[in-house]
């Protein structure tokens, strides 16, 4: 079962993704037809309606429903894994917060988890990428849109290949399919093509998919059994960092009066987190 967690857990995550696919156009339209209380009313009223029947309902083990848990085979595989899970947390070690922090995989995760923050946050920029280059209306509208039906295609396929190939080999070509955006971006720029823009704006969703997916399938890699105390000390901090990250690359527009030195700045990220991954295999955690 463990063989297809990533996968898993790629494709719960497109639930944001159909989510946001669907009711972005939705509330625009409500906004500007009618006026922003309706649209936020609106949407008030349907995340009720979903997510409050969900929650009630939702059954957190798939026996519960008759299935099998996903990569299964049969019931003896599972009582097998259940057996595994229960030695496991029979053996469980729990970690003071110290020997995590001072740890090289606190200090490997963090950094690879603030580049994520950076990286993920250039799409917020793609209107004023496209007005700035005058790509016109279409890129404007597009580009966004062309990241949320991108990201349908893209999460489970690097859930898949992290099962497939190991997360330590699909992160790096993930990443550099993110770089590739950049560049494409770049010469969308140069030659002002709207087409090429939202074609780069659809691979970049590689680097939004590394905050969701992404992140946690490389804190996994790294922290092991410390995991859960080590992802979630990680996250608090670099979630607040983050909040800068609009403005800093606001910032680099403004300094620079390109967009590309944002596009560079966020390239020289990528590789970054590519470096940090291969380092990564010496700082694996240790109790």
């Amino acid at each position: 079962m463990g063989r297809k967690k990533s996968f898993a857990f790629s494709v719960a995550s497109l639930v944001d993704s159909f989510y946001v696919l669907i009711m972005t156009p939705v509330v625009s339209i409500l906004v500007n037809k009618v006026n922003w209380r309706t649209g936020f009313g609106v949407l008030a009223i349907i995340i009720l309606i979903i997510g409050l029947p969900t929650g009630l309902l939702a059954r957190f083990k798939p026996e519960n429903i008759g299935l099998l848990p996903y990569g299964a085979k049969n019931e003896e595989e599972v009582e097998k894994e259940k057996e595994a899970e229960k030695e496991a947390e029979a053996e469980e070690i729990h970690f003071t917060t110290k020997q995590i922090i001072l740890s090289g995989t606190f200090v490997v995760c963090f950094f690879f988890a603030i580049c994520i923050q950076f990286t993920s946050n250039l799409s917020q920029l793609f209107p004023t990428f496209a007005t700035e280059y005058k790509l016109g209306l279409f890129a404007v509208t597009a580009m966004p849109m062309a990241m949320s039906i991108a990201d349908l295609f893209l999460t489970p396929a690097f859930g898949w290949s992290c099962d497939k190939f190991g997360a330590r080999k699909a992160i790096p070509f993930w990443i550099s399919i993110a770089i590739i955006s950049l560049v494409i971006l770049g010469f969308s720029a140069i030659i002002k093509s709207p087409v090429l823009a939202v074609i780069g704006a659809a691979l970049s969703d590689t680097f939004t998919m590394f905050l969701g997916s992404g992140q946690e399938i490389f804190a996994r890699e790294q922290f092991g059994e410390a995991f859960n105390q080590g992802f979630s000390l990680i996250t608090s901090i670099t979630y607040l960092i983050g909040a800068f990250a609009i403005p800093v690359l606001s910032l680099i527009y403004e300094k620079t009066g390109t967009f590309i030195a944002v596009l560079v700045f966020t390239g020289v990220l990528g590789i970054l987190m590519i470096i940090i991954n291969f380092i990564g295999k010496k700082y694996v955690f240790k109790n």
